[in-house]
């Protein structure tokens, strides 16, 4: 009986994992980032606002003829000290 050095699931899994590795390293799309802020129309929409990069109203109101108003968030901010992954 002759063995062979790879089964043929071994090397397709291989080749499967070079392609996406490749993919990942040619791909030239920006990152997208997530908006610091949003108004609460977009908020409630869940989709993307530019109020802080276009000021008020952002795009999405505008189009929509509704008023924009962007709440303050309830987050706190806080401290990086460090600390927190010990």
């Amino acid at each position: 009986m002759v063995s062979s050095p790879e089964s043929p699931d071994n090397s397709l899994s291989k080749n499967k994992r070079k392609s996406n590795a490749a993919s990942l390293q040619n791909s030239a799309r920006p990152v997208k980032r997530r908006a610091s802020k949003a108004c609460c129309c977009c908020r409630a929409r869940k989709v993307r606002c530019d109020v802080v990069e276009n000021g008020s109203p952002c795009t999405n109101c505008r189009l929509d003829d509704v008023e924009c108003v962007v709440a303050e968030s309830k987050r706190k901010k806080s401290v990086a000290t460090g600390l927190h992954h010990q």
